[in-house]
């Protein structure tokens, strides 16, 4: 793991951020009202966008170099997109649940395998 201490740091950030996107969703459905788009959205979505391309950068080199069996480059650039959907549609209470649930799970899925398989190296 030694060498991709930077990749285990960026994918343990942004597993975070898409938590409290969830949590923030969660919270947007109760209360039904979505959250304002430039002193909440704006600045999250530009903070996460921000980890999410230093996230990708260095998942897409970890592929190459190391090529892990159940990686590939196709999952980071759709796990990128989702992240991004997510860090967005989380303020919105007219979001689907179902839509977002499962972009969450499966970014939560990929990212999760990601840290498992740096810690087991």
């Amino acid at each position: 793991m030694s060498d991709y201490k930077e990749l285990y740091d960026y994918t343990k950030a942004v597993l975070e951020a898409v938590e409290k996107a969830y949590a923030r969703f969660e919270e947007i459905k109760e209360s039904k009202t979505d959250a304002d788009f430039y002193q909440e959205v704006k600045p999250f979505a530009d903070e996460t966008a921000k980890l999410n391309n230093q996230w990708k950068k260095a998942a897409i080199d970890w592929i190459t170099k190391e090529t892990p069996r159940n990686f590939h480059i196709k999952q980071i650039e759709i796990c990128s997109e989702n992240i991004e959907m997510i860090s967005i549609q989380a303020f919105y209470s007219t979001t689907s649940r179902k839509r977002f649930i499962d972009h969450f799970q499966s970014v939560r899925f990929l990212l999760t395998g990601i840290l498992m398989q740096l810690e087991s190296n």
